[in-house]
């Protein structure tokens, strides 16, 4: 899942469905200034977890919780 998600963070286009379809618990949405919102995931770990890997890719994370859940914002 995450390979996917930041397949989709590193891409140059509109993120799409994953090949090879499947469920998909989290979803990319484009905000502001160019900045990406990865969630909503199920615990702060998980969040954790994709925020790290997205600072590999050489982005600047925050991890945070808006009410609903748990998000990743990539700039």
């Amino acid at each position: 899942m995450t390979v996917a998600l930041l397949g989709a963070l590193v891409s140059h286009g509109a993120p799409g469905n994953p090949a090879g379809g499947g469920a998909q618990p989290a979803s990319l949405r484009y905000v502001q200034d160019g900045c990406r919102m990865l969630g909503p995931f199920a615990s702060m770990r998980r969040a954790n977890e994709v925020a790290s890997e997205a600072r590999g890719y050489g982005y600047s994370v925050t991890a945070y919780h808006n009410g609903d859940g748990y998000y990743v914002r990539a700039c």
